[in-house]
């Protein structure tokens, strides 16, 4: 039996018998039936590594794995009108404002509170993601409407024809920023913060990955803040916020890279907006941009 491991509210279990899945988590690991459903309707219950959907009846053999989540982290999707963020859509695929808050795929412990479930539901029609945006970033996203689409727009990222540009407001702790490419290399992990260096490091495997934006546009503004337009170059997990920090321009709200500020839209925003997306399909350009400011 495992049973150690209750970090963050996840629970390892081998089963100790046969029996429905229902039975063995109530007797085996204490659960109720109603913390039972919950986290099943919530996908926060794996059985041999895979997320279960149930039924409480499906049948578990002695040692198979059982990995709870019994903490899942919540995201409330409630106040989100799905067909107002799409600012445009054809038969390929849509472009949506995404709301700060809220994930773009179901998470490892929550299938449902996202907006790439939400969104399908409230289309009726199946998305596919094809990028990713931060839970507080908010901004221009992209979902497929076909996988053939989907395959077609990660070789558009490959190819670099997609061009993502950002509005990032960040606490002013240094000097001033000036438009250029900067470039960092940031250490191999899955897990954040994320750590980055402004030369390779001989003991980080490859010496790092090589990060890379170009800042476009500098804005003092009247509060210590600094408004920056960026390009993004590479596209590395938290890249804009892990760079920025390090030159000591944290983002507004983003306490995990050391901001001392709250954004003015919530804990779950940060000053970081995808409010230029460029891409060329088919021999048609496209631009979609958002004003930063609202």
């Amino acid at each position: 039996m495992i049973q150690n491991g209750f970090e963050y509210g996840v629970r390892h279990h081998l089963a100790l018998s046969n029996g429905p899945m229902g039975h063995i988590l109530m007797s085996e690991m204490g659960l109720s039936d109603s913390q039972i459903l919950f986290l099943l309707n919530l996908g926060a219950i794996y059985h041999n590594h895979k997320r279960s959907d149930g039924p409480l009846d499906s049948q578990i053999q002695l040692n198979d794995y059982l990995r709870v989540h019994t903490n899942p982290r919540r995201f409330d999707c409630s106040k989100t009108k799905w067909k107002e963020t799409i600012i445009f859509e054809n038969v390929d695929f849509i472009v949506m404002n995404k709301p700060a808050g809220l994930p773009c795929h179901p998470t490892v412990d929550n299938k449902i509170e996202n907006i790439l479930t939400q969104a399908s539901r409230a289309l009726k029609t199946s998305l596919y993601i094809t990028h990713r945006l931060d839970v507080p970033t908010s901004g221009l996203i992209v979902y497929a409407k076909t996988k053939e689409f989907q395959t077609r727009f990660n070789k558009l990222i490959m190819q670099g024809a997609v061009e993502k540009i950002y509005f990032a407001q960040v606490e002013k702790k240094n000097s001033s920023l000036k438009p250029g490419i900067i470039e960092h290399w940031m250490k191999k992990s899955p897990y954040a913060p994320k750590t980055v260096s402004s030369q390779p490091q001989p003991d980080w495997p490859g010496g790092g990955d090589l990060c890379q934006l170009e800042i476009l546009e500098t804005k003092e503004m009247n509060d210590s803040t600094n408004q920056l337009k960026i390009r993004l170059i590479t596209g590395r997990t938290h890249q804009i916020r892990s760079q920025l920090s390090h030159l000591g321009f944290p983002i507004i709200g983003d306490q995990l890279y050391g901001s001392s500020r709250t954004h003015q839209a919530g804990l779950e925003s940060i000053g970081l907006t995808a409010a230029i997306l460029k891409l060329r399909i088919d021999n048609i350009d496209y631009q979609f941009s958002l004003d930063p400011q609202n």
